[in-house]
């Protein structure tokens, strides 16, 4: 601090705030003083009565005495001496009798006086007290209101100026004002009272304002400082400067203060001439300052009592709208319509130009999903946006819930790239939050100004981040609640296709001969695939590449018989078929097939095919091939699953047919060679018996095989019931999550 610029210190023109307050002797409270005794009064009194009449009377009695002398001395030449001497000496004696009774009637006189002089000024002194009285008893009522008043303001600017037109009129000075020391407006005169004729100060800046404040600091806890005459007050020049200015002769300074820091400072001026500032004035300004400060304090603390009322009135609306939209939301369990829902309440709300969802998962990236946009403003809706900038790092923060508001785009120091992508859509300003479903980033909630720059408020922000995180968790809701639905379709369905299958196998157990089986077959397969043919395509020795058994839907072209010659059949896809494989088409055209294949498949009017492998004997037997005729189809995969369980079904029904046949031809065999041999000797007879029982064993080897089977058939069915109850279970916990999660 510089103190070349601070004013020289008077020593008894500096006071400290915790040595004076306003009480019964202070300025609004002070009473007139006697400025003569009573003792005084009535000499004065005496002396002014009795000092005139015995002035004349003695100077009577001296020239009457004078007179008398010559006279005295005429007489003595005269022929009758004794009577002028007799005359003359009683004209003495009159003379001092006159002399005499003129000083006791002047003394009397000037007695009387004086009391009489003495009543009348205890009168007047009492009449003065009195009028002094009633005036400081008004004053002080007037500032008891004004006090008041200071407590009830709640305007800031209202109470600083009532407060300069107050302290000018008691003060009776030239003029009053408060200069702010705040940040934004230091040294700036925010509040003055001045008399008409002088300079007016109001809304300038004072050059240095800082020289107050520092002198105040320099001496501690000082209330004021008053300047009796700036010429004689040995003040710095800069300072002086300031003062001249304003034509200021006398002032008299003192701080509003809160909390030990300087607030702002109240200055008293008078500028026609010199003031000898009085304890009484230096006293009320500091008070009038202390007051000032505590009504300041006052609406500072209402201020802050009447925004938090409006910060909660404003939480309380926009938790009100925060529920209005988590009801909406929940009113769908699709994803779409979801979003379509948030992002149209959503620009409601935030009365803004446009809101979009913009995709980030694997299947749809970089794509505006849902929107809704106002009127005249270019609609983004399915678009893909190719966007350079945004890498792996920004994917990173907005996973972990990165909130970015632009209020406005030229001012944001945004990348070239990312400033067309905006551009392009015509967008001024954007808030843009994160969308987290399954804890994983699924896209970018946003919402647009595209009409001007818009400063984005904490409550909006906060708001629509709660927004995200509903429509989060509604994803996650409908996915999982479509989870469940679709748990529950395909348990159904596995019901289904498991009650099908059972329905087939049992008619294709009924049939006991390789045809019956076979037309069983293709018969079922087409009635439950709902398909335009099933055939059975024999690739055993003997009828290598025919259509043995087929069924067919009307208006389709018949296979049945016929031999299909298909050179890539054999090298290529036999010992695939053998190993079990199966092959799906769901359109010829997409697969990527041969040209031989495609033209066998062309002839037969072929758009989409299933084929499986039928086993027999552990042998590849034929194929089991379903036909889409009409139009490419998509197989689903418990159709799939189903035709293959059928075909290995078929594969156990022939095996079985096969053994049943040997057993029958073995049967006839061991019939006729009994009636052969019936006239052989009984010797013989041991070893045909051995032979009807090693049949009879094969027979029951052949038996037992398919018993196995069958055995390896139901631990299959028993499998899969065991799968469907486990699906049933993952559809209680389920349930069990969703009730939890509302």
């Amino acid at each position: 601090m510089n103190k070349n610029l601070l004013p020289e210190s008077k020593g008894d023109r500096i006071y400290s705030l915790s040595q004076h307050n306003l009480s019964e002797n202070s300025f609004i409270n002070s009473k007139p003083k006697k400025t003569l005794s009573s003792k005084i009064t009535a000499a004065l009194a005496i002396a002014m009565v009795t000092l005139p009449v015995l002035s004349v009377g003695i100077a009577n009695y001296y020239f009457d005495r004078q007179g008398i002398n010559k006279q005295e001395i005429r007489a003595r030449g005269t022929d009758t001496p004794a009577i002028t001497t007799t005359q003359l000496a009683q004209r003495n004696r009159m003379l001092t009798i006159v002399l005499v009774s003129t000083g006791t009637t002047a003394l009397i006189v000037g007695i009387i006086t004086a009391w009489w002089t003495i009543r009348i000024t205890s009168w007047n002194y009492q009449q003065a007290e009195k009028l002094a009285k009633q005036r400081k008893e008004q004053q002080k009522k007037l500032f008891q209101e004004f006090i008041k008043y200071l407590s009830r303001a709640l305007d800031a600017e209202e109470i600083l100026e009532a407060t300069v037109e107050e302290a000018q009129k008691i003060l009776e000075c030239d003029r009053v004002f408060v200069y702010s020391l705040k940040q934004h407006e230091y040294g700036k005169i925010i509040a003055e009272a001045v008399l008409p004729g002088l300079k007016r100060a109001l809304d300038k800046t004072l050059e240095d304002p800082s020289l107050e404040v520092r002198y105040i600091e320099k001496h501690g806890d000082v209330s004021f400082y008053a300047f009796d005459d700036i010429d004689r007050a040995n003040l710095s020049p800069r300072y002086l400067e300031q003062l001249e200015k304003l034509e200021v002769k006398a002032n008299l300074v003192v701080p509003i203060c809160h909390e030990n820091e300087f607030l702002a400072i109240l200055s008293a001026h008078h500028c026609a001439t010199p003031h000898d500032w009085q304890q009484e004035e230096k006293e009320f300004l500091t008070e009038l300052a202390a007051r000032v400060s505590f009504a300041l304090d006052n609406i500072k603390i209402l201020a802050e009592a009447s925004s938090l009322l409006a910060q909660a009135k404003t939480e309380e609306y926009w938790t009100q709208l925060l529920n209005e939209m988590v009801g909406h939301l929940r009113q769908s369990l699709q994803e779409e319509e979801i979003l379509n829902i948030a992002v149209e309440k959503i620009r409601q709300v935030l009365t803004c130009d446009r809101v979009l969802v913009y995709s980030l998962n694997e299947d749809r990236y970089g794509m505006v999903i849902a929107e809704s946009v106002a009127g005249g403003w270019m609609r983004s809706l399915g678009l893909v946006i190719e966007d350079p900038c945004f890498d792996s790092k920004c994917m990173k923060a907005y996973s972990q819930g990165r909130v970015k508001a632009t209020d406005n785009i030229y001012e944001a120091g945004l990348s070239e790239c990312y400033l067309e992508q905006l551009e392009k859509l015509e967008v001024k300003a954007n808030l843009i939050t994160p969308i987290i479903v399954n804890n994983k980033l699924f896209g970018l909630l946003i919402v647009h100004q595209c009409s001007a720059p818009r400063s984005w408020q904490e409550n909006e922000i906060r708001w629509l981040t709660q927004v995200a995180e509903r429509v989060g968790f509604t994803l996650d809701r409908a996915k999982l609640s479509q989870e469940q639905q679709d748990l529950l379709k395909r348990l159904e369905t596995e019901a289904q296709w498991n009650q099908l299958f059972s329905d087939t196998v049992g008619y294709i157990r009924q049939s006991l001969q390789e045809e019956d089986i076979l037309r069983t077959t293709v018969e079922q397969v087409r009635q439950v695939l709902k398909c335009d043919r099933v055939v059975v395509y024999s690739l055993n020795e003997n009828n290598y590449g025919m259509a043995i058994e087929e069924s067919v839907g009307v208006g389709w072209t018949r296979v049945l018989g016929k031999t299909i010659e298909d050179p890539c059949f054999a090298t290529n896809y036999i010992s695939k078929y053998s190993d079990g494989r199966v092959k799906v088409t769901d359109n010829i055209y997409d697969a990527q097939i041969t040209d031989c294949y495609l033209e066998q498949l062309e002839k037969l009017e072929v758009k989409a095919n299933l084929v499986t492998p039928i086993l027999h004997q552990q042998k590849l037997f034929g194929l089991l091939i379903a036909h889409q005729c009409s139009q490419p189809r998509s197989w689903q995969q418990y159709e799939i699953r189903w035709l293959t369980q059928i075909a290995r079904q078929v594969g156990f029904a022939l095996d079985n047919a096969e053994i049943l046949k040997q057993s029958q031809n073995q049967k006839q065999t061991d019939v006729v060679t009994l009636a052969n041999y019936k006239e052989l000797p009984t010797e013989i007879i041991p070893v045909e018996t051995t032979a009807i029982e090693i049949s009879q064993d094969s027979i029951e080897q052949d038996i037992a095989m398919v018993q196995e089977k069958l055995v390896e058939t139901k631990e299959k069915i028993k499998q899969i019931n065991q799968a469907t109850q486990k699906l049933l279970q993952i559809q209680d916990s389920i349930n069990s999550k969703l009730k939890r999660n509302k």
